[in-house]
């Protein structure tokens, strides 16, 4: 390591030093932060009891959960006056996946747990409950506007438990009388993720005024914080937002960096509420008809990420019986378990645009699904993967250290060119480009293979934070490596400004194996002009802003692109004894000669005029 550089790394020391004892907090400060953190923690407490005894009634089938707002009566026009109040009875209905209850007050879905899974801190990974959000539709009646959100539904269903192959179904209703009832029912298969709502409508052409041409269903929820840090997920493309499909189309999504209101009117197939790794999606296979969504940043709340809101509009024909058809998959954003629904839900993972997710859907998932078959270990899996991947684009690699060894090899006589034709720059590219020419290389040689790599590397990079086959892998230090890794917390909540609150091991890692492999490469550039020191400054810069860049991202990503460099390091040496410089050298000299015999073909000759013309035109404007 050069002087430079040490006198780099001391500086960056001293900064670092710097910002620590300036951003240091005062004893009243350091209190003041450990009374907010105790008051954290007993409102964390206190909710988790609440949701404890909530649940406990919950899944207590000889219980009846009176709802909280059943003693005040709502009034309600007609008849619909005799469901505004009663008792609010919660059914369970679960499989090995999944378990959600409904209650009989609105006749709709209040909560969804995913079994298989648990939030960062190891609690229950609960989608949503009754607090975070509700879901009904309107009719008109009487020149009133109902809400089934606030209708009383009766049930003789019981809980049930099933697995396999066996599906079970629970039943709501609201009969105003024997030709006319609304019923809900909901069902469940077996090993699936997937809930299926009927909402049948009898007779209810009698009770919506005949001017009614829909139905409009308003759902909308809090999205709960389940990782441990949701901090690069915006730049990722994994933040909180809406995604919704219309018929026959591919999917669209809403801004994740932004509260947005959007009408999306149109034949809409099905609309989601996507959090990085878990989704919530309604689908209409007939189609909603009309529609707007919503979402909003939840700000200082530690539970909670963003709220999302969607109405949809269903058609109402005025038949005697009306029978509508919804799904709601409440599961992983795991891509093999969305695809098999062939609804394009997967299109809700973030694997990037174009070529990068097809290279990811084409080669990068499926290698790394059929690795997980045979090894359970996800940092020896990455590990098998980036020696696939570094054999797969070994010969661009190959070619792009070979076109570096030829320029290495004519520096020299650049360098002179440069102080023969002094700072006409004209007369130096044509020169130089004829010294190329001649010499049977290209100076987009080593450049091509590299920028042939970079979608690959773009690929990796969405596909390692956006894999939920990663989250909650431990590997080596890192306990999470679809998460930060971190050897060291700061204390007393001290953060460093583009860095964070900790420090990464396998960010350190693949930012020294990437310095050092720009120190091996500054050796071989062939320029010394003011512009190759200015990208040789920037090859340096860019690994220490990549140290805070990564710092928080996923510990996989980080761990891959340090195998990657480590890897490279090995082929470079070996490339390095391959590769015989004196024969190259010859290669090159023989060239020469072959193109000096060879006559000039019409097009060069045209070239060179040209050239020649366009020197004389500076010359004369000079003048």
């Amino acid at each position: 390591m050069d002087r430079n550089s040490l006198i780099g790394f001391a500086l960056i020391t001293l900064i670092l030093v710097f910002f620590y004892f300036i951003n240091k907090p005062s004893k009243q400060e350091v209190e003041a932060q450990k009374r907010a953190q105790d008051s954290i923690t007993h409102l964390q407490d206190s909710l988790s009891l609440l949701k404890t005894s909530k649940t406990e009634n919950y899944t207590d089938s000889n219980k009846n959960v009176v709802d909280s707002v059943s003693s005040v009566k709502k009034e309600l026009p007609g008849e619909f006056d005799d469901f505004s109040s009663g008792v609010n009875n919660i059914l369970t209905l679960e499989n090995d996946f999944i378990k959600i209850m409904v209650s009989s007050k609105g006749g709709s879905i209040v909560y969804a747990e995913l079994k298989k899974y648990r939030t960062w801190d190891g609690r229950p990974l609960i989608l949503f409950d009754s607090n975070d959000g509700s879901f009904g539709y309107q009719f008109s009646y009487q020149n009133q506007v109902l809400n089934t959100q606030d209708l009383y539904f009766s049930t003789k269903s019981e809980n049930i438990s099933i697995n396999g192959i066996d599906s079970g179904t629970v039943a709501f209703k609201i009969e105003l009388d024997s030709n006319r009832y609304l019923e809900h029912v909901f069902s469940l298969k077996g090993n699936d993720y997937m809930v299926g709502m009927k909402i049948n409508m009898v007779g209810f052409d009698k009770v919506i005024p005949a001017s009614v041409s829909y139905i409009d269903i308003s759902w909308n929820t809090k999205i709960r914080q389940t990782e441990r840090s949701a901090g690069n997920s915006k730049m990722l493309g994994t933040a909180p937002t809406i995604y919704y499909r219309y018929a026959g189309e591919k999917p669209d999504k809403i801004q994740e960096t932004k509260d947005i209101t959007k009408d999306i009117s149109g034949k809409i197939q099905w609309i989601g509420f996507q959090q990085h790794f878990f989704s919530q999606t309604m689908i209409n296979r007939e189609n909603f008809i009309r529609g707007w969504v919503k979402t909003e940043a939840i700000k200082d709340d530690l539970k909670y990420l963003k709220s999302m809101e969607a109405t949809v509009s269903l058609p109402f024909t005025h038949k005697a019986v009306e029978h509508y058809s919804l799904d709601f998959y409440y599961g992983p954003s795991q891509f093999a378990t969305l695809k098999k629904y062939k609804l394009l839900l997967e299109s809700q993972i973030s694997l990037g645009k174009g070529i990068i997710r097809v290279i990811n859907v084409g080669v990068v998932i499926p290698t790394f699904n059929f690795l997980s078959k045979f090894m359970g270990n996800f940092g020896i899996i990455i590990l098998i993967l980036t020696i696939i991947i570094k054999v797969v684009l070994l010969p661009l690699t190959y070619k792009s250290y070979q076109s570096t060894a030829k320029m290495r090899i004519l520096k020299p006589e650049i360098d002179a060119i440069k102080e023969k034709v002094g700072k006409d720059q004209t007369k130096l590219q044509t020169e130089t480009m004829k010294l190329y020419r001649n010499a049977g290389v290209s100076p987009l040689g080593g450049c091509l293979p590299m920028l042939l790599q970079m979608p690959v590397l773009i690929a990796l990079f969405r596909f390692f934070p956006s894999s939920i086959e990663l989250r909650q892998e431990a590997f080596l230090w890192a306990t999470d490596l679809s998460s930060y890794d971190s050897i060291w917390n700061f204390p007393n909540g001290f953060s460093i400004p583009f860095y964070g609150d900790h420090v990464s091991l396998f960010t350190i890692l693949m930012t020294i194996s990437t310095l050092i492999y720009t120190r091996m490469n500054s050796k071989m550039m062939t320029g010394n002009d003011a512009m190759a020191k200015q990208m040789q400054i920037l090859q340096y810069v860019m690994p220490i802003m990549f140290l805070g860049f990564f710092n928080n991202y996923s510990a996989g990503l980080s761990y891959y692109y340090f195998l990657a460099n480590v890897f490279t390091f090995g082929q470079q040496y070996i490339f390095k004894l391959a590769i015989n410089e004196d024969k190259l050298r010859d290669k090159i000299e023989e060239n020469k000669k072959k193109k000096a015999s060879k006559p000039k073909s019409g097009w060069t000759k045209r070239l060179e005029d040209l050239q020649k013309q366009q020197r004389q035109r500076l010359q004369q404007v000079k003048k």
